[in-house]
């Protein structure tokens, strides 16, 4: 599938197989080996330098037919800038990669949309026509795909937005992504994409020619061939192209205004929604945050627990010293039991771990010796020594023109063959400072390890010495107990008036609520009433377009009869005009046939010889007979010749 114009050719690598040099931005123009171009009608054997296709990736290929799409649609008189912007942000994959690059892709296809929206539509020949390439359009793909030959690939979403962004060349339409430029860029999300159906081949372009020392001046190319002139509209009067002008500016400039009151009105109520419904939140959110902390029931079920669980502990600290420290001293001795069994386990057999290490060791050897048999089996240089040796001696008994392009092609796989030595060579290197790598670490861990039966040691200790600690807090914790008996009285007296008194807020809460959800639904249906009027309107401005748009072309094909009508009868108005002309020619061919007569007439009557016969005529008056024959045959002649003209 390519380019759904006629005149602009954009070719992906899928449909696509030549060399490099026949993209935009290559140094030639013809395919490789004079094949043909695979993209339907515009498949050629040479190009010239003005009809050089564009490589460019799935992509940016169906943004150009979006925007394609969106300019027929709008009966645009050409696929610019702006349709191009606005299909860069309705095709999914590329508005992630404005998003990604800090572009606001929402608020920049609401400009977009305004801007071809607010175009007044052209007549393309009923419909039939296609909205030709303009030729910023053309020179924004080109130079995004002379970008990205640079490093060998088709011209991307982003080579796009580095022209946009980066290089900046002087073309109009090029500043709308300014104003939408966030300050901060997030990272492209990566979506799951299914899998291939085939694994995609090794691409077969060759490298890049090696960059100049000199830039050297960009390349502006004309149109193409196909590009299609503006249709020529007949002059109109310059009243009647006014008036309806300024009548349909001024329904547009009403039909912008209404958008814009609503819009504000939306957004005002919008905004006091939230932050309305942002303070009802809030003291909702601290009422469950203090209703949380507070005991549940009514009853003081938990509260009651917790005043049974501190009594036994006040008892038990209340009983006589010798029960209490019975008890405790029987804890303390399960605790000292437990240490000692804990402490014997510090001095820690290492040996499974030996052993262990050593299976590894052993694994990891075992491993490496099969890859590297894998290796020699798969790679024998003298194998591929032995078929140079054939190739050679096979070469050389053919023709020696040749002989100097196959030894830089044997030189080549010579090198190649070191190449791949060398790189088994260091794989082996790499796998023997990794296995070093693993040996070092087992050996960090086990020193790590006989640290840690040293920590246990010392924690021990440690524990011994807090014994002596713990009597004393006792003491503190009998003091802090009565304490909170106190303050838990206090809050039980409390919590029964605070609870009535939130329970009654809660309440109005809702009802207040309720009451603004009642008015938010009432405004929601009433603007969607008015979004619906103003949809209708626009539906029927659009209608009214394209009525006004299939009457001119009406009015176009009747002046055009008409014209034709005039053309016929000016035609035989000349033709008409001729013939007097025609007439004219001959009376004067007659005129001046009767004076050259006249003239050899008097000439004769001056001569010698009518003063000798006394007549100017002597051969009639010798042979009348015959005179008056060849005066018959000459009048017959005359007459025949009237009759002509007078046809004519």
């Amino acid at each position: 599938m390519g380019y759904r114009g006629q005149d602009l050719d954009l070719r992906t690598p899928q449909t696509w197989r030549a060399s490099p040099g026949d993209f935009a931005g290559g140094m030639t123009g013809l395919p490789a080996g004079g094949g043909h171009a695979l993209n339907g009608p515009r498949a050629r054997h040479g190009y010239g330098s003005d009809e050089i296709p564009i490589w460019v990736d799935d992509t940016l290929l169906a943004c150009c037919n979006h925007a394609f799409d969106v300019a027929l649609a709008h009966r645009a008189a050409e696929v610019r800038l702006e349709h191009l912007v606005h299909a860069l942000t309705r095709i999914e994959d590329a508005a992630d990669v404005l998003d990604a690059a800090g572009i606001q892709s929402a608020t920049l296809r609401r400009e977009t949309a305004t801007l071809i929206a607010s175009e007044i539509p052209v007549a393309i020949s009923n419909g039939s026509g296609t909205p030709p390439r303009a030729d910023a359009f053309e020179e924004v793909l080109r130079i995004a795909a002379a970008h990205a030959y640079q490093r060998n690939a088709p011209a991307t979403v982003e080579d796009l937005l580095y022209v946009f962004l980066e290089m900046r060349p002087q073309i109009a339409g090029i500043e709308l992504m300014d104003r939408h430029i966030a300050n901060v860029r997030r990272s492209r999300p990566v979506r799951n994409a299914s899998p291939p159906l085939r694994q995609p081949s090794q691409p077969a372009f060759a490298p890049p020619p090696p960059p100049r020392d000199t830039p050297r001046e960009r390349v502006r190319r004309p149109a193409g061939r196909f590009f299609v002139n503006d249709p020529q509209l007949p002059d109109q009067d310059d009243a009647v192209q006014r008036a309806t002008d300024s009548l349909q500016n001024s329904r547009i400039e009403a039909l912008e205004q209404m958008i814009r009151a609503i819009s504000g009105q939306i957004t005002g109520q919008r905004d006091d929604a939230q932050r309305f419904s942002g303070g009802v939140f809030d003291r909702l959110q601290m009422l469950e945050t203090l209703m949380s902390s507070r005991p549940e029931g009514g009853d003081g079920g938990t509260l009651q627990r917790l005043i049974d669980r501190l009594d036994s502990l006040e008892r038990l600290m209340r009983e006589p010293r010798d029960g209490n420290t019975n008890a405790m001293q029987a804890q303390l001795d399960k605790i000292e039991h437990a240490v000692r069994d804990i402490r014997p386990a510090s001095d820690l057999d290492l040996a499974a771990i030996d052993t262990r290490l050593g299976e590894v060791e052993a694994r990891i050897e075992g491993t490496l010796a099969q890859k590297f048999a894998a290796l020699d089996s798969r790679f024998d240089p003298g194998q591929m020594l032995s078929r140079l040796d054939i190739i050679e001696e096979a070469l050389i008994g053919r023709d020696g023109a040749l002989s100097g392009d196959l030894d830089s092609r044997i030189q080549g796989l010579s090198e190649a063959a070191a190449l791949v030595q060398t790189s088994v060579e260091d794989a082996r290197l790499t796998l023997s400072t990794e296995i070093g790598e693993i040996s070092a670490g087992l050996q960090d861990h086990a020193t790590r390890i006989a640290e840690n039966a040293d920590g246990i040691a010392n924690l021990l200790r440690v524990i011994e010495g807090k014994r002596a600690e713990d009597q004393a807090e006792i003491a503190d914790l009998r003091q802090r107990l009565v304490a909170y008996e106190a303050k838990i009285d206090n809050l039980m007296a409390q919590s029964s008036e605070v609870l009535a008194a939130y329970g009654e807020a809660l309440s109005a809460h809702q009802q207040s609520v309720d009451g603004y959800a009642a008015q938010s639904s009432q405004a929601i249906a009433v603007h969607g009433d008015e979004l619906r009027q103003v949809h209708e309107a626009l539906v029927k401005l659009n209608v009214n377009q394209h009525t006004l748009a299939g009457s001119i072309d009406q009015w176009r094909s009747d002046g055009a009869g008409d014209l034709a009508i005039v053309a016929d009868r000016i035609e035989g108005l000349e033709r008409e005009a001729g013939r007097p002309m025609a007439l004219l020619e001959t009376l004067s061919e007659n005129m001046e046939g009767m004076h050259r007569v006249t003239v050899e007439r008097y000439h004769r009557r001056y001569r010698f010889w009518y003063w000798l016969f006394g007549t100017d005529d002597w051969v009639t008056a010798s042979w009348p007979s015959q005179a008056a024959r060849i005066e018959e045959e000459r009048r017959a002649l005359q007459s025949a010749r009237r009759q002509g003209v007078d046809h004519h």
